[in-house]
């Protein structure tokens, strides 16, 4: 029995990395974020240019891939390692769609743009619908990251006009990101 399972474990682990392709992707992102700025407490959405590098680990068998996806969260108030996990299915010619799982863990070191930040020790989960497209060696993505959570990574307080105190929660909503790559 354990010689059978042995080598059945063998075939699979020889088919799993001979379709297994690394690559890396550069996302450019438009984050909701809602914190202090410019004198008053606010909802805004920033574009962040290239600022998200992430290594591929691509699994695919015919017209279906896993994707792990380590890599780096970047925003003025949010830093730190993401993981993420995707299934892409190929739909159209070299046209998939992607759903998966996208998690940060914000580093400690993170300030904003208050007066006085306490910043709270989390995760955020994000879930990842997308579309992509594939030519070659290249890739290109589009995605929306819809937060799990409350968003909430820490409180802000800031004077008010009349000299008051005032603390606020400050969030990290969703996330649209666009991503260009190299499957090697």
């Amino acid at each position: 029995m354990n010689k059978y399972f042995f080598i059945a474990v063998m075939i699979f682990g020889y088919n799993l990395i001979a379709q297994t392709k690394v690559g890396i992707m550069v996302n450019s992102h438009i984050t909701s974020i809602e914190n202090y700025e410019q004198g008053k407490f606010q909802e805004h959405n920033k574009f962040y240019p290239f600022l998200n590098p992430t290594f591929l680990i691509n699994f695919s068998f015919e017209n279906q891939t896993i994707s792990l996806r380590p890599g780096y969260f970047y925003t003025n108030s949010i830093q730190g390692v993401q993981l993420g996990s995707s299934y892409m299915r190929t739909f159209y010619y070299n046209f998939y769609a992607l759903l998966g799982v996208n998690l940060i863990f914000p580093s400690s070191s993170v300030k904003g743009n208050s007066i006085v930040e306490k910043v709270n020790d989390r995760t955020f989960t994000f879930g990842v619908l997308g579309i992509g497209y594939s030519f070659k060696k290249l890739l290109i993505e589009l995605s929306y990251n819809i937060n799990f959570g409350d968003g909430v990574y820490g409180n802000v307080t800031y004077n008010e006009i009349n000299g008051q105190l005032t603390t606020r929660d400050t969030k990290l909503n969703n996330i649209i990101s666009l991503g260009f790559g190299v499957a090697l």
